[in-house]
């Protein structure tokens, strides 16, 4: 498909307001409770008793190797890097679907990969590193797949990236572990003795956290499991339900914008058929829009786009395998999350961007109208999400006062968040609370974290289910701060004390002082 230099020049001004907008950002804000368990994850003395998520792992050998210890602003510009590993990775598994790759689309994937930032905190996370090692392996299942053969560089670098996703995502790292296995059983090397590089990787980081840090996490969480341990706290039939209706509200949407773009032999009138697919994209947004983010009806937007878009282009058996390839990792990747899918969706839109950019030339009129609506529609996605109404916070515009946390580390915060931190320094103070004598809960783990402490056991407490998995004596604190979750009540009245309450943005902080006895 032709584009004009207008069109480049325009598109390329809009990535890099995109990526000013985010670099700006970086100073900026802190979200009490997704953020807090990111800064933790990477604090090496954090416990981590439950093993849910294992990556702190790695922060822990970089801690031990190089005494190195991120702020949360390091945090960020490796959220950042993380971004531009996957834009590479991305580019590079286009330029192995297209013979010939033009800077627009380039640009397009770019776009793609900082509306990431539109949902959850700045912040590294295990979201980050589960998308980036998911487009990382991609050009190499892409390759596998188109010619049935693979290179003894291409497992190692395969191991690698299944070992670390295993660290952040066990549940991904086991859906694209098996498709790996069906790509070997496909081009008939399954049983090639290049494969063991697919284990050793894991293997070796084992026995390096064994050596190095006195634990092996694996080991240790199959030692829990065969005595019958939960480790999560939450149903596996929860989760499998977020995939299915997850599933089931892409393939609505899809087929919504599918009748759309295509002629049917059932609705000839084209304005009625238009008009139905319409009122069905329609009552989806409005259904799956359960929670206040626009994030979530851009990608109802796109997906019925990517839709519309694809209704010639799936013909050959090659190209549903690709098809198939692009529009499902995101399951694989999304798979053992609790979060519903078309929240986190916003993430996974390179792998379906890739798919339309490898479409491009089937309707070239109609492709280049959306290449334009795009690029200007997440940016004022960006606006919205990442500045104006960014996750759980107010805006970071009103985000401008200097707070140096309990570490050293400068971040600009709201006038409210300052005062509620420096009321709990003097708090510990005035009722003589040391520092390993308080405790957090629900969804709350930043607040010690800028306080520069660490969360007693594990690095934040979700909802009741999993604060009963802890074996908790509540003699060893003094302060308790609780944020009701789901409408909960305080437990343990018998042995606290509400002195004071806290309420800003829609968040409320309790703090409960342990009586004498």
């Amino acid at each position: 498909m032709k584009i004009g230099k207008t069109f480049t020049i325009v598109i390329w001004t809009v990535f890099l307001l995109h990526l000013v907008l985010v670099i700006v950002a970086i100073p900026r804000g802190f979200d009490f409770s997704d953020e807090g368990l990111y800064g933790l994850m990477a604090s090496p003395d954090q416990e981590n008793v439950q093993r849910i998520l294992n990556y702190d792992v790695f922060f822990k050998l970089i801690f031990q190797f190089t005494s190195i210890e991120f702020s949360i602003i390091e945090l960020r510009f490796l959220r950042l890097l993380v971004t531009g590993v996957s834009w590479i990775a991305a580019m590079q598994a286009l330029r192995i679907l297209e013979s010939k790759v033009e800077s627009w689309q380039l640009v397009m994937l770019g776009i793609s990969v900082l509306l990431s930032y539109t949902f959850l905190p700045q912040s590294l996370s295990y979201n980050h590193l589960t998308v980036m090692s998911g487009l990382c392996m991609l050009p190499i299942i892409i390759k596998w797949y188109h010619y049935k053969k693979s290179s003894l560089l291409d497992v190692i670098v395969i191991g690698l990236l299944l070992a670390l996703l295993a660290y952040v995502k066990v549940t991904a790292a086991l859906g694209m572990g098996l498709l790996m296995v069906g790509l070997l059983v496909r081009s008939k090397q399954l049983f090639n003795w290049k494969n063991l590089f697919l284990y050793l990787p894991f293997c070796l980081m084992e026995t390096i956290s064994y050596f190095f840090l006195g634990e092996s996490r694996f080991y240790e969480v199959f030692i829990q499991l065969m005595g019958g341990v939960v480790l999560v706290h939450y149903p596996t039939s929860y989760v499998v339900k977020t995939l299915v209706v997850g599933f089931l509200w892409f393939m609505w949407i899809f087929l919504a914008g599918k009748l759309i773009g295509t002629t049917s032999q059932f609705i000839g009138n084209p304005w009625i058929r238009w008009s139905f697919g319409f009122l069905m994209i329609g009552w989806s947004a409005y259904v799956t829009f359960i929670v206040p983010e626009p994030s979530i009806l851009f990608v109802v937007i796109f997906i019925s786009i990517l839709g519309m878009l694809s209704t010639s282009a799936i013909s050959s058996s090659s190209s549903v395998g690709l098809t198939l390839l692009l529009v499902g990792i995101p399951w694989l990747l999304h798979a053992g999350s609790n979060v519903y899918f078309f929240r986190m969706a916003i993430h996974y839109l390179p792998f379906w961007m890739l798919f339309l950019l490898s479409l491009e030339n089937t309707r070239p009129r109609v492709f280049k109208r959306f290449f334009w609506f795009f690029p200007f529609a997440s940016l004022g996605l960006m606006v919205y999400a990442l500045w104006l109404h960014p996750f759980r916070q107010p805006s970071l515009l009103l985000q401008n006062r200097i707070y140096t946390m309990g570490n050293g580390q400068e971040i600009l915060m709201d006038k409210a968040r300052m005062e509620f931190l420096h009321d709990i320094r003097a708090y510990m103070e005035q009722y003589d609370v040391g520092t390993d004598e308080l405790f957090s809960f629900y969804q709350n783990p930043g607040v010690l974290y800028v306080l520069g402490l660490v969360h007693p056991k594990v690095p934040g407490v979700w909802n009741a289910a999993q604060l009963e998995m802890l074996a908790m004596d509540w003699k060893d604190y003094k302060l308790l701060i609780f944020s009701p979750e789901g409408g909960s009540t305080f437990p343990w009245d018998a042995y606290f004390e509400q002195k004071y309450i806290y309420e800003f943005e829609g968040e409320r902080f309790e703090i409960w002082i342990r009586t004498n006895e």
